[in-house]
């Protein structure tokens, strides 16, 4: 049997769902940006600190909206000098389309790394 077989069958359904959670937690950066998008998995954290499933989704998430955060004022910066806005607009991408990739992973019971992510939480 393959490891990732086993992944999938030995993950319970309410632990996908809460993993499925820190990573959608992402688009609540549309309503407070900055912040909204680092309290839902620092709280999934807090609440589910035994199930190492939801853990490591929330660490993954936490540390891929930090990444975020750095990098885009990083090119916010450079753009001024328009050197960065390819790289803002490269960044405000992944953004967008990997929170959905790292839940579809989620929800199916695998472990999920964020591209460009720095591990900041552990």
């Amino acid at each position: 049997m393959h490891p990732a077989d086993l992944e999938h069958e030995t993950t319970a359904p309410q632990s996908r769902q809460i993993a499925l959670l820190a990573h959608l937690a992402a688009y609540s950066n549309l309503f407070l940006p900055a912040i909204a998008p680092l309290l839902l998995p620092i709280g999934i954290l807090a609440m589910r600190p035994d199930d190492p499933f939801v853990v490591d989704h929330a660490k993954e998430s936490l540390n891929f909206q930090i990444s975020l955060w750095l990098y885009g004022s990083l090119f916010g910066l450079l753009s001024l000098v328009l050197i960065g806005l390819p790289f803002l607009l490269a960044v405000i991408s992944l953004g967008f389309f990997m929170p959905i990739v790292a839940s579809v992973e989620a929800l199916s019971g695998n472990i999920y790394r964020y591209p460009l992510a720095i591990r900041l939480v552990r």
